[in-house]
């Protein structure tokens, strides 16, 4: 599709949505979902998602954000604000699937092009993906409020806070996962495996930040490289922190083929971070992206009831849901505290 057909089509649809008026209806353009109500009494708030919607990370924010707004989803799959003051316009940008270049603009010129035309009365983004283009190229001194969820590690590199724009930066609970993991393990040394991208790689660098040392980074981009890694690691660290191998291509589908392979290879304490990595690893700090979505509500209501985004600080996520693999833990000869069991979820050994 040329850059004219998108523009084209993107201008259709939102011209398509305009007519509506002040029917309640759902539209579904390339990367929006729309609902529309009563402009004259409802808020507008527009929300950009980096990712798409039947991401588990972006249905927990999702979750969240709708359940502070008090709409929710009908029969249909259709979003019902009827019992809510909000106006909710959602975009997915769908970058985590589509990683070109061209594809990433584009996404964000059609949200830039929804901004503007629509005029909204609070923007709400998740994920760096929308910070990095949409927000910092086309909104930075703009005067529409802006609140920011997902932005790893570091809001500064977008030149975030400013009087205009707030959020909450995601970090990863890693100090609070190495003192657990320390208790189980003989020693001190702490590795990271990961596919080999830039957002690991980054990732490995604010680990070291915040444990204050150097650790074992190692990043792979085929399974069987993972596997021979893994194995490795086993005897080059204490404690191994698993990352997502999301970006690996040819990894495994396979969930029994995974978990048996690291039962028969695991001999020292691991650890991750996301809830789907539960069953591979002893213990997991989830961070929770309802946490997010709650927040990136509660400050949006507060900004559209007259508090300035600049008055609001920039946070940090710190809850986490805990998972403990009972499987592992047994193979290596683990006892949880009956205090970490009462708050945990326990992944069990299939029979």
């Amino acid at each position: 599709m040329s850059r004219v057909q998108f523009f084209v089509i993107a201008l259709l649809f939102f011209l398509l949505y305009v007519s509506l008026g002040c029917r309640k209806k759902n539209v579904v353009t390339p990367w929006a979902t729309v609902t529309t109500e009563e402009h004259d009494i409802k808020k507008k708030v527009l929300y950009i998602d980096s990712y798409h919607a039947e991401y588990p990370w972006v249905e927990g924010i999702m979750n969240g954000m709708l359940s502070e707004f008090n709409i929710t989803w009908d029969n249909f799959g259709n979003l019902d604000n009827s019992s809510s003051d909000i106006d909710l316009l959602i975009i997915h940008m769908d970058t985590k699937r589509n990683l070109s270049e061209e594809f990433i603009l584009e996404a964000a010129e059609y949200a830039k092009i929804i901004i503007e035309e629509w005029q909204p009365d609070v923007v709400i983004t998740s994920d760096d993906n929308a910070s990095k283009y949409v927000i910092v190229p086309y909104f930075m001194d703009s005067s529409i409020p802006f609140v920011f969820c997902g932005v790893n590690w570091d809001a500064s590199v977008y030149g975030f806070p400013n009087d205009h724009i707030t959020g909450m930066v995601e970090v990863l609970l890693i100090q609070q996962l190495v003192d657990q993991l320390s208790q189980y393990s003989e020693g001190s040394r702490v590795g990271f495996l990961k596919g080999d991208t830039q957002n690991a790689r980054n990732e490995g660098v604010h680990f070291e930040r915040v444990l204050g040392y150097e650790i074992n980074q190692q990043y792979v981009d085929n399974y069987a490289d993972w596997k021979d890694t893994y194995i490795e690691m086993q005897s080059q660290v204490d404690i191994l922190l698993v990352g997502n191998w999301d970006a690996i291509p040819d990894f495994t589908k396979d969930n029994q083929e995974i978990q048996k392979f690291i039962e028969e290879h695991t001999t020292i304490p691991t650890g991750a971070w996301d809830p789907w990595l539960s069953e591979a690893v002893l213990l997991t700090f989830a961070t929770q992206a309802e946490e997010q979505g709650e927040w990136i509500a509660q400050r949006a209501m507060e900004i559209l009831q007259g508090k300035d985004p600049g008055d609001i600080p920039v946070t940090e996520n710190k809850r986490a849901s805990v998972y403990l693999n009972m499987t592992l833990a047994k193979d290596l000869g683990i006892q949880f505290p009956i205090d970490l069991i009462l708050r945990s979820h326990m992944v069990l050994p299939i029979e």
